[in-house]
């Protein structure tokens, strides 16, 4: 037998689901007591909190409970754990330890077949499988328990039951295919980053024939025929010279995965014959030349690390012709051809140790990484006899077939290798190895198949599990654990007529006759009332409680449903979860969609019949905050929001009151909405540049004064009423400096007279140019400080609805002055 991640399970605490003929789709049945998937034994385990917290240590930890070895027992692993003061507190508590226990077999399973199969998407230990709809045989993307949400939203369904990635439903609305994926649908839910999902998160699944990145094989229907593999280099791609034969060099891992960092150069004095290693797979061969002459050969193979065991041999074309030399590594040896032309010393495995290997990642260089994230894989190899000598770094050969041996390896190189020796494929896409070194690599999906999730791996179950427990964070899994335990497509009830609403308000006609706040009363009502007509058997708590989640705490609740839908793979054990996962993101997109017309919908009544009941809006009144939560006086149920961003989605007024209610009823402080943009003309400048007149201006126009603080005007003060000492009538002129002495000469005073006539010309021409041209910046300046000018007459300052920019000072008038004195 071997242990890997569980694929599938026997029916346990099911319920049946409603409507229709079921079948269990390519499970693979399990020995021994009936399972859980993984998946709905993780939400049972959520409420059980020596469970969970032995869950999530080792998970904190990285440790790898999901490799284990073969047959070993869950109270050994809770043992080995707690050896290493972990999970210490399941030993005195056998309920608890039940439940871990019941848990941990659910995730990793026995299986007597070999690694490989493929699990179904339904049948697990609750409730079965729907029958997979015939594909070809659909005339519309129509199905029992079909979500219509699914298709293009950026994650490919291929996995999910149903026929989302067929011809008939667009292949998932473009989202199983790099090219057709998000941007190419215009699908900002599936591009934008940490928006939803991200195109590509769950892998592609190309089926359609007209992209470019159709997969051959996924599919039959391929427009362009696959490239033709390379072929791989035989004996006549090798030229040798004259005086050479051409040899076999054949290269071994135990691992399959090539030899990752070790090297190997075999050379004739100063002359390179080989430098290279195995690239892949167990198994290669290349094609060497060696001389027809009795010559000497020196091989230097180095690098690698504990655990990947690789391995050479050097022979004649010839079938079954015997090795000229082989060895291990690391090695430094010679071997002759054509005779004995030096000391045969490439004879087997290596004679020194890897001690004096340099390059060599040892047992004890990873020791320490070890015995800490292989803690039940350490534990079991040192229990047992037969694996316990197998901890050195010259591994006996018939360690490769103990399984416990071969489970430590697993988690060595998955887990503590470094970056360049780490056998990534292998450790993200194959099967937890079992015995004989090496996991099996998963059966590819069958061409033109739908609806069938492949087998989880032990890193997936690792991520799967991870996700359960991220999304119990901000969610109340006990409630919502019969989504995934009692399993069926359509257990959703009323959130799918929600998300059914809303998809159809945003995207059809007149939106689809719809109301936004008519689909907000589907989500309200689903919280009391969850179930439809159409599957009254819906599991009514588990709809209630995610319905809820969305209406109260929509923000925090999808960016969690997020991120955990990101971390879960799309495999067997969690297929469940993930059709929970992307349900309710379809849910987050919905209300996303309409949340902001709801609003505004609910504006309008909802003022005036505030204004009716309370006669003023005072949102520091609690009986106001209670009245508008509470349907506002029936203008229907007050808007829940996927994120507070509608202040450029609604009129500034309608956003405007929800900033005062957040304020006032719940201590927010949302910024004051800009104005949402309107048709109409552009926008001018808040301050025009006036336009240069073409009319000559005064040379040295007498500048505007700009007062810093009001003052009282001059008063006027007439001279003295003398009129026995009234001098005659002299006109003032300051710029003439004799204009005030009583001597001046008649000549003088003609001059004066002179000098008033012109200035009263100059004014009049001044003022006739200023009446035909408005001066735009001489009004403002005059406007706001005063001064007698016939520019003021007929307006009024108190009604002039002008524009005003904020940047300019108060008038003379507003700070006390008396304007036009």
């Amino acid at each position: 037998p071997r242990r890997h991640a569980a694929t599938s399970v026997t029916e346990e605490e099911s319920s049946p689901s409603s409507g229709g003929t079921v079948e269990s789709v390519n499970l693979k049945q399990s020995p021994g007591p009936s399972q859980q998937r993984c998946d709905g034994a993780f939400l049972n385990c959520m409420p059980h909190a020596k469970c969970i917290s032995c869950f999530a240590t080792m998970q904190a930890d990285d440790v790898d409970w999901a490799s284990v070895p073969a047959n070993t027992p869950c109270p050994d692993v809770i043992k080995f754990l707690s050896a290493k003061g972990k999970c210490t507190d399941l030993e005195n508590d056998q309920s608890e330890m039940d439940v871990f226990c019941k848990t941990f077999d659910s995730c990793v399973v026995w299986d007597d077949d070999a690694p490989g199969g493929r699990g179904g998407g339904g049948g697990d230990g609750g409730g079965d499988a729907p029958e997979q709809p015939d594909c070809d045989a659909l005339t519309s993307c129509d199905w029992s328990g079909k979500h219509n949400g699914f298709l293009g939203d950026g994650v490919c369904h291929d996995a999910i039951p149903g026929c989302y990635n067929s011809a008939i439903c667009g292949y998932d609305g473009g989202d199983c295919c790099e090219d057709t994926c998000g941007a190419a649908n215009n699908n900002k839910d599936a591009t934008a980053e940490g928006e939803y999902v991200t195109c590509g998160q769950d892998g592609y699944a190309c089926r359609d024939p007209e992209s470019g990145k159709c997969d051959p094989k996924l599919t039959t229907k391929c427009k362009e025929e696959p490239e033709p593999e390379p072929p791989k280099p035989g004996p006549a791609d090798v030229k040798c010279a004259t005086d050479e034969t051409t040899y076999r060099l054949i290269q071994y891992d135990s691992w399959g995965d090539g030899w990752d960092a070790t090297k190997m150069t075999i050379k004739e004095g100063d002359n390179v014959v080989y430098e290279g290693a195995l690239e892949e797979g167990s198994e290669g061969t290349k094609y060497i030349c060696l001389k027809n002459t009795p010559t000497c050969y020196h091989v230097e193979v180095k690098g690698g690390i504990w655990g990947n065991e690789v391995s050479w041999e050097v022979k004649a074309l010839a079938v079954g012709a015997p090795s000229v030399a082989d060895g291990g590594t690391p090695m430094e040896c010679t071997f002759s051809s054509a005779g004995e032309a030096c000391d045969k010393t490439c004879n087997g495995p290596p004679s020194s140790g890897h001690e004096n290997d340099p390059e060599y990642t040892s047992y004890n260089d990873l020791l320490g990484c070890i015995k800490e994230k292989c803690i039940i894989q350490v534990g079991s190899c040192e229990e047992d006899g037969t694996c316990q000598p197998c901890l050195l770094d010259d591994t006996p050969a018939f360690c490769f077939a103990n399984a416990k041996y071969n489970a430590l390896i697993d988690c060595a190189l998955c887990r503590c290798a470094a970056e360049g020796e780490r056998p990534s494929e292998y450790c993200e896409s194959k099967l937890p190895s079992g015995q004989g070194g090496g996991g099996g690599t998963p059966e590819p999906p069958k061409k033109d198949e739908h609806g069938v999730a492949a087998q989880c791996n032990a890193d997936e179950t690792l991520k799967g599990s991870g996700a359960v427990m991220k999304f119990s964070q901000c969610s109340k899994v006990d409630t919502i654990k019969a989504m995934v335990t009692d399993f069926d497509e359509s257990n959703f009830g009323k959130l799918d007529a929600f998300e059914a609403c809303s998809h159809s308000y945003a995207n059809d006609n007149m939106h689809g006759g719809r109301k936004a706040l008519d689909c907000m009363r589907i989500l309200s009502d689903a919280i009391n009332s969850p179930n439809t007509d159409a599957n009254p058997d819906a599991p009514t708590e588990a709809i209630a409680a995610l319905a809820n989640h969305l209406y109260s705490n929509a923000e925090t609740f999808c960016a969690c449903a997020s991120d955990a839908g990101k971390d879960c793979p799309m495999c067997a054990s969690f297929i469940h979860f993930k059709v929970l996962l992307s349900e309710t993101l379809d849910a987050c997109k919905a209300l996303d969609e309409i949340d902001c017309d709801a609003w505004n919908e609910f504006y309008d009544p909802c003022k005036k019949n505030l204004i009716e009941k309370f006669s003023k809006i005072d949102f520091d009144n609690q009986n106001q905050c209670d009245f508008v939560k509470d349907t506002c006086g029936g203008a229907g149920p007050f808007p829940a929001f996927r994120r507070l961003d509608c202040g450029r989605e609604v009129p500034k007024e309608s956003w405007d009151f929800y900033t005062m209610y957040d304020r006032g009823c719940l201590g927010g402080a949302l910024p004051p909405s800009p104005s949402p943009p309107r048709p109409g003309p552009a926008p001018h400048d808040p301050v025009p540049k006036p336009t240069e007149s073409p009319v000559a201006k005064p040379t040295n126009p007498a500048p505007v004064p700009r007062p810093t603080s009001p003052s009282t005007p001059k008063p006027y003060v007439p001279p003295p009423d003398d009129s026995d000492n009234k001098p005659d009538y002299k006109p003032s002129d300051s710029s003439s400096p004799s204009s005030s002495s009583t001597s001046k000469s008649r000549k003088s005073h003609k001059f004066a007279w002179f000098v008033l006539i012109c200035a009263v010309a100059g004014g009049v021409y001044y003022k006739k140019k200023q009446s035909d041209s408005f001066d735009f910046v001489r009004y403002r300046r005059q406007r706001n400080w005063g001064g007698e000018s016939e520019m003021y007459n007929g307006l009024s300052m108190d009604n002039s609805c002008s524009f005003e920019p904020p940047s300019l000072p108060p008038t003379p008038a507003a700070m006390g002055g008396d304007l036009g004195a």
